[in-house]
């Protein structure tokens, strides 16, 4: 972290010409495979106090700032079919931590697609980022102590494991953890450090986070989802998931879980009745950075992080 420093250290001027290797090693791909870039919106409409949404105001107006491209991602890619961005996005933390900011990137795609294929996606597309800079950021990693057969190891598929096979282990590991609890940081380490390469968590129970994620066949408690963990303590890198493309089907999981429709008008407006599926994912970039340049801190991921005690300078 560069802090009010006005030169640059090794370490993080290294960090940053990988994060940008890992750019444009990304839209490489992307464009090999036919994706469209798009933008959406950073200012987005009040939609109920949903937890962890920055708030402002635009001409007295209430409003928030966007955590990422859903759901104006639902119209585009139903119209675009293979879509991505790669935006800034906003988060409310109320502690620091080595693994928030308050404001970060990310890379989010969204295609016509079932949950199996946009799982092989982010596999491929994530090979491709590791293989790509295990070729050409040999110098750089070195500065960094990640050494490049760490990264050539990391070729897809990757091993998946349930929700509810991970709250076994987690609970075989001494955690007091119980079926439905959210996957905190301390517990997501802890699996994350019984792999040594990249796996996914899928089947995430219905909640107030995941009711337009399509349920699972014959198990209508859980959901079309995922979670993308690096391995060794790291924790998540993405999450992704199958989406509702129906709008009786996403009112009445609304009525399920309690959440009031019109506080959600604007999101209901933007989805179009389709029979095609619809998958996406949303990588935390300062996360990936964090975990291929070996660092400790997310805060050494970016020169001027932003956290609940650093907005300045």
């Amino acid at each position: 972290m560069v802090g009010r420093a006005k030169v640059l250290n090794k370490k993080m001027i290294a960090t940053l010409k990988i994060r940008s290797n890992v750019i444009h090693a990304a839209r490489q791909w992307l464009k090999q495979n036919n994706y469209i870039e798009v933008q959406g919106p950073i200012i987005i409409s009040a939609k109920g106090e949903w937890p962890g949404y920055l708030k402002t105001k635009i001409f007295e107006k209430k409003a928030y700032l966007a955590q990422g491209l859903h759901p104006y991602s639902q119209p585009l890619a139903a119209s675009l079919e293979k879509i991505y961005t790669f935006a800034p996005t906003f988060r409310v933390e109320k502690k620091s931590t080595d693994r928030h900011l308050l404001e970060y990137w990310r890379i989010e795609i969204v295609q016509q697609t079932n949950l199996e294929t946009i799982i092989r996606v982010q596999e491929k597309l994530l090979e491709y980022i590791c293989q790509d800079l295990a070729k050409s950021a040999k110098d750089l990693l070195s500065v960094l102590n990640r050494s490049t057969q760490d990264l050539e190891r990391i070729q897809s598929p990757f091993d998946k494991i349930t929700y509810e096979k991970a709250i076994l282990k987690l609970q075989k590991n001494g955690s007091k953890i119980i079926w439905g609890q959210k996957i905190e940081n301390e517990s997501e380490k802890k699996l994350s450090n019984m792999f040594d390469q990249p796996f996914f968590i899928t089947e995430f129970p219905l909640n107030y986070e995941t009711f337009f994620y399509e349920a699972v066949k014959e198990k209508p408690e859980l959901t079309m989802s995922f979670d993308l963990i690096a391995p060794q303590g790291y924790g998540e890198l993405s999450s992704g998931a199958q989406k509702i493309t129906n709008k009786k089907e996403l009112a009445k999981k609304m009525q399920e879980i309690q959440v009031n429709p019109k506080d959600q008008q604007w999101y209901i407006s933007l989805i179009e009745n389709s029979k095609s599926p619809q998958s996406g994912f949303a990588i935390g970039f300062e996360r990936l950075i964090q975990w291929i340049c070996n660092l400790k801190d997310i805060k050494e991921t970016t020169p001027y992080p932003r956290t609940p005690k650093s907005i300045y300078p």
